[in-house]
């Protein structure tokens, strides 16, 4: 049991191809289909992970002062829809599990946490969701995880997401439009801490990549301007997709 114990430490903090190599190097530890099996009785319905969460407690007790640091990260991917049944569970699968929200879902909402300073991640909850019109549900999922991470002695530093989550933001104070931009809000169960908002940056390339290329021009802002301009050698603030300089813009 303590080998799986450990298995399972460096499955989560490292990955299962540094358990790969551990395996090789270090001692024969247990495969991918052993720790499925043997993890097969924890409950992983959606929500909530309070069983995963709290078996990773002691784990986190014993950081030090910058360990606790993390972030939440959360994204939505797209599902069929549709209603099946699970032998496993002996129920249907496929409706929405927000609470208050019903019909079939369309996507899959994810919620984990991931460290800072020292390296771990865990799947802190799950939801099937429908479209759109689930964004308070989400922020009372998200208000869940931070005082489940108060209690467990974590420190949130802020939130990572895609621009597609900017209502569930809204409802936590934050702002992305161009006149009111707000990407720091007091923590709403700890005044005295601050929770920031980060942005996905391969889903924020993408959406600067599609614009520029739609458009075929983009406008940047005068800090980027006065920043750039020696390095670019540019001449006004319009960035063209015909200009020489428009791949280098792109990449720095």
């Amino acid at each position: 049991m303590q080998t799986v114990i450990k298995d399972l430490k460096i499955r989560s903090s490292s990955g299962s191809s540094d358990l790969k190599s551990a395996s090789q190097i270090v001692f024969p530890l247990p495969g991918e289909r052993t720790l499925q099996g043997r993890t097969r009785h924890i409950e992983f319905q959606p929500g909530v992970q309070r069983q995963v969460l709290d078996a990773f407690d002691r784990e986190f007790e014993s950081f030090e002062e910058d360990g606790p640091d993390y972030l939440i990260y959360f994204d939505d991917m797209a599902i069929k829809s549709r209603r099946d049944w699970d032998n496993g569970t002996r129920s249907f699968l496929g409706h929405v599990t927000l609470p208050g929200v019903e019909g079939l879902a369309r996507k899959a909402t994810v919620f984990i946490f991931e460290g800072v300073r020292r390296r771990w991640k865990v799947t802190a909850a799950y939801h099937f969701v429908p479209n759109e019109g689930s964004s308070e549900q989400i922020k009372t999922v998200l208000l869940e995880l931070l005082q489940k991470a108060l209690d467990m002695k974590l420190n949130a530093l802020g939130f990572v997401c895609d621009t597609g989550n900017r209502s569930v933001l809204k409802r936590l104070g934050l702002s992305f439009h161009r006149t009111n931009i707000v990407l720091c809000v007091p923590h709403p169960l700890d005044p005295d801490r601050k929770l920031y908002c980060f942005p996905d940056m391969v889903q924020l390339y993408k959406s600067f990549k599609e614009v520029f290329c739609s458009n075929g021009e983009i406008t940047l802002s005068q800090d980027i301007v006065d920043r750039k301009k020696n390095f670019l050698q540019m001449r006004s603030d319009m960035i063209t997709s015909n200009s020489s300089m428009s791949i280098e813009m792109v990449r720095t």
